[in-house]
């Protein structure tokens, strides 16, 4: 993903940028939508793995695709250090986080001795990356990043947006069949209304952006309507009418698609054209932590949520663990114990989507703060829209 945004600008300025950001948001939401479809039919007629078998000819068509069109380097790769040290201190760093995150609550107290433990560790993994990029000689997070208030405000908001997107539609295709009792093909249609939002408002303000030069206002109309999404998704009832959360998924996924893309095009054209891909791979690094957290967090906090909610009223069902819960074995349990199973799990899951609200409007609160550049018209451009 990195590779193909950093590939774009190597060919397209900054201010055509947007309109092909705008197609890769489109066909990022087009997937979303045949995913979900795909993976529910497969579960019900083929079996699980061929969820997994399926994405091989995909897979090796994108190569044949990529081996005849892509053209070839203009100058042959040199030899450079690999920033082994810095990797390493990365990769600790991040794993004792989402440990941290995944397992509080859940394995192990939160403020426990092993708890606290994780969370020292990633600190401290975190300030020997910082020691060892600061005099690396081609270090994979320059320092020097950090210094443009731009992409500094765009990592962070991209940090808390994959929070919250991805902790709240991971757990919703099982809540629509354990709550709702939708088949799995229904409730992978349903999280579609994400993706439509996306693929729509993805592709017009990418659009909007190569026409103006500007995206500051998109960015943080994106952080008032995803937040006002949120906020109707944590309203939801048990056995709510179908129409109810495709809406509010819609909500959610039009707001995102306003920005998402977006914050990507305002990190490139902060740099020259020689940092371009340093700085696109950063801003995705913080994403992809967010998406980490997001879903390790919420897992966490919804599964002890379930427990206290649940465990006492389900005293007679042996064998039950309400932390590797899935509808095949809510299906199999008495109509009570399901009733009781429905409830518990809406009242687990949904109010943990009203707690994303302050992170959203901190994203606000950044995107406000955005310096306007307009978008560079060249290639080989200086940054900051020079």
């Amino acid at each position: 993903m990195i590779l193909s945004q950093a590939t774009l600008s190597d060919v397209v300025p900054p201010r055509k940028l947007g309109t092909y950001m705008g197609i890769i948001g489109a066909v990022f939401a087009a997937s979303n939508v045949l995913g979900p479809l795909l993976g529910g039919w497969f579960v019900q007629v083929t079996g699980w793995r061929w969820i997994f078998w399926f994405t091989v000819p995909v897979a090796l068509l994108a190569v044949v695709v990529l081996g005849l069109t892509l053209p070839r380097d203009a100058r042959a790769l040199g030899k450079h250090p690999i920033d082994w040290p810095g990797m390493m201190a990365m990769t600790v760093a991040v794993t004792s986080l989402v440990l941290a995150m995944a397992w509080g609550g859940t394995l192990i107290p939160w403020g426990s001795l092993p708890f606290m433990g994780l969370v020292a560790l990633a600190v401290a993994a975190a300030v020997v990356f910082v020691l060892l990029e600061r005099r690396a000689a081609e270090p994979i997070i320059p320092m020097g990043l950090f210094r443009n208030r731009n992409f500094v405000l765009c990592s962070v908001t991209g940090l808390f947006l994959n929070i919250n997107f991805m902790g709240a539609l991971n757990y919703l295709p099982t809540y629509f069949q354990i709550v709702d009792d939708l088949s799995p093909e229904v409730a992978g249609l349903v999280c579609t209304a994400t993706s439509v939002g996306i693929l729509i408002t993805s592709t017009a303000t990418g659009w909007v952006a190569s026409k103006t030069g500007r995206c500051k206002g998109m960015l943080v109309a994106m952080c008032v309507v995803s937040t006002v999404g949120l906020f109707l998704l944590s309203r939801m009832q048990v056995h709510e009418a179908l129409w109810v959360p495709v809406l509010y998924l819609f909500v959610l996924g039009f707001g995102m698609g306003l920005g998402m893309q977006l914050l990507v095009l305002v990190v490139q054209n902060e740099f020259p054209h020689a940092m371009v891909g340093t700085a696109t791979a950063a801003n995705n690094f913080f994403r992809q932590i967010g998406a980490s957290v997001g879903t390790a967090l919420v897992g966490a906090l919804f599964t002890m949520r379930l427990t206290a909610d649940v465990a006492g009223k389900l005293t007679h069902v042996d064998n039950l663990s309400l932390a590797t819960l899935t509808p095949q074995i809510v299906d199999k349990l008495p109509a009570s114990a399901q009733s009781v199973i429905a409830a518990g799990y809406s009242d687990a899951l949904l109010p943990l989507f009203l707690w994303f609200v302050p992170l959203m409007l901190a994203c606000l609160v950044m995107m406000l703060l955005l310096k306007r550049h307009p978008l560079a018209t060249t290639i080989n451009h200086g940054g900051a829209g020079k």
